[in-house]
């Protein structure tokens, strides 16, 4: 069986004239890629190619990276849109209580009361915290992923429990 990708980032767009990208990672920054680490891009049409990283900075919501090869905004522009991907035993294992995204993708999130509130559809960044995009066959429920209202997480079970606050 072949090992499963797991997408880490996508590519947003070039960044002036010299061929800096705009790069979006769901479980990495720049001190996971020092320069000259080599990252394996999907390119909207599936193919792939190896890229040498020349150097990464944080920026806004994301970061700049530039690649080796890759040298104005035309180049930089073809690459919109790619996921950035590695393979499953490259990820390091998480922090105690901390997961990666795709891991948390369609888990089951209950209320402490036992409300069913349905399963994890996305997960959206925000300038403090990601907020779990939760969707029942009802209803949309935005869940902020913090430790005073995600109570436990069973990975083995599949099962979020959490302490909405007032009003949600």
């Amino acid at each position: 069986m072949a090992e499963e990708d797991i997408c880490i980032g996508k590519i947003l767009g070039a960044h002036g004239i010299r061929g800096t990208i705009r790069v979006r990672f769901f479980a990495a920054g720049e001190r996971d890629y020092p320069p000259e680490s080599r990252l394996r891009l999907r390119n909207v049409d599936g193919n792939e190619q190896q890229v040498t990283l020349k150097w990464i900075r944080p920026h806004k919501q994301g970061y700049l990276v530039s690649l080796q090869g890759v040298e104005n905004r035309d180049d930089a522009e073809r690459l919109k849109g790619a996921e950035v991907i590695v393979g499953r035993s490259e990820l390091p294992e998480p922090n105690t209580g901390t997961y990666y995204w795709v891991d948390l993708m369609g888990i089951e999130v209950v209320t402490t009361t036992g409300e069913r509130l349905g399963h994890i559809a996305s997960i959206l960044t925000t300038g403090s915290n990601d907020v779990y995009v939760v969707r029942s066959s009802e209803k949309e429920t935005l869940v902020p992923a913090l430790a005073t209202v995600v109570q436990t997480v069973d990975m083995d079970r599949g099962l979020m429990r959490v302490e909405l606050p007032e009003g949600l």
